[in-house]
């Protein structure tokens, strides 16, 4: 059996972030297991700032455990990630973006979650630091704390159902980490979409794991940049998401998964294909595209006849913005959710859905909404 130098690698795609990069290398090196046990791979994708610059001062420092590749014309993260997955020489390693940082045990205690447990994946809970908005770590748990590390065996298709509707594994991918050569027998890849491309990943890997721990610490510090990929304003490359979800239904229904999984990948496709565009809309476009969200409807209804059943009232779903796939709403009555919609936001309400849902339809009163949805 082949001898691994390091115990865990960890792929950094980068580009234009040399405000950033310094703090990402750092929670690396400075790991509890020590620096001689990780090997870090950065791709730099065509960097025309200094970003190229202070990644070199660390190469001279670390040249035993940083592998450095600078790509001469910009492909994007998907294509760097791709490169740096292939370069990987440990048998577990995970991806950390290069405006994110992670605490300085993460590697220690997802190493040891897999490999007391021999598992395909780890994930841990995150952090969300809004660099603009001036306020402090919102922690987004997995589980938890007491808890403890939970080990989740899927063998039949309802574990499977059961595990995607109680977890999932949207979210930030750098909280996962994964198991080199189980990764590398499934040869799934990063589509090379410029935005979401961790969407379409983790969601061909719920699908494909067997074995997964859970680790209820958040370690991982995902940063959120008024201009990042995922938050830029006005920005028409928001709606590649889109492109994606409607890729992945492709996806399953070309391998198998759309009729054995169609209740769970309906509720998946109405809440990101839809609901969360929407939320996309509402915060960062100053018009709203009626056009768009027009034929985001029809694309959900065509799809999911049944869309209606994703609609739970005895769950309090009347939080939800699918609600709005029930009317063809006028562009003014639009405007005034998502003004209701911001309001709750900005007071930092984002969680108190029931307050939210009684301020947005008011004016359409909930009780027809919900003789509608029984």
């Amino acid at each position: 059996m082949e001898e691994f130098r390091a115990k865990i690698s960890v792929v950094v795609p980068c580009y234009n972030v040399e405000k950033y990069i310094e703090q990402c290398i750092e929670s690396v090196i400075n790991q509890t297991i020590g620096i001689e046990n990780i090997e870090l791979i950065l791709i730099d994708d065509a960097s025309v700032d200094g970003t190229v610059l202070k990644i070199m001062q660390y190469v001279k420092k670390y040249p035993d455990n940083i592998i450095f590749i600078r790509l001469e014309k910009n492909a994007g993260q998907a294509n760097a990630r791709n490169i740096g997955m292939d370069m990987v020489h440990s048998p577990y390693f995970f991806f950390l973006d290069s405006d994110d940082w992670i605490s300085l045990d993460y590697c220690e205690k997802m190493l040891q979650a897999a490999s007391e447990e021999v598992v395909d994946l780890v994930q841990c809970g995150y952090k969300e630091y809004k660099e603009y908005a001036d306020i402090e770590l919102i922690e987004k748990e997995i589980l938890a704390d007491d808890e403890g590390i939970k080990k989740i065996v899927i063998d039949t298709i309802t574990e499977r159902k059961e595990f995607m509707k109680n977890y999932g594994l949207a979210g930030v991918i750098g909280r996962t980490v994964f198991r080199t050569a189980w990764i590398r027998q499934t040869e799934i890849r990063f589509e090379h979409f410029t935005k979401y491309e961790d969407n379409y990943f983790s969601s061909l890997i719920q699908f494909q794991f067997h074995t997964i721990c859970l680790v209820p610490e958040c370690m991982y510090y995902y940063r959120i940049l008024k201009k990042s990929n995922s938050h830029a304003r006005n920005d028409e490359g928001h709606f590649e998401r889109l492109s994606v979800e409607l890729e992945l239904i492709k996806y399953y229904q070309i391998n198998g998964f759309f009729d054995l999984y169609y209740e769970e990948i309906r509720d998946q496709f109405i809440y990101r294909f839809y609901r969360n565009t929407l939320h996309i809309i509402f915060c960062q476009f100053d018009e709203l595209p009626m056009e768009l969200i027009k034929s985001m409807q029809q694309t959900v209804t065509s799809l999911f006849p049944d869309y209606m059943k994703s609609f739970k009232i005895e769950e309090n779903i009347l939080d939800d913005l699918s609600l709005t796939l029930l009317y063809d709403f006028p562009q003014s009555v639009l405007e005034q959710l998502r003004q209701g919609y911001l309001d709750w936001l900005i007071e930092g309400r984002y969680e108190n859905y029931a307050k939210l849902l009684a301020r947005m339809w008011r004016s359409w009163g909930i009780s027809q909404i919900e003789k509608n949805c029984k």
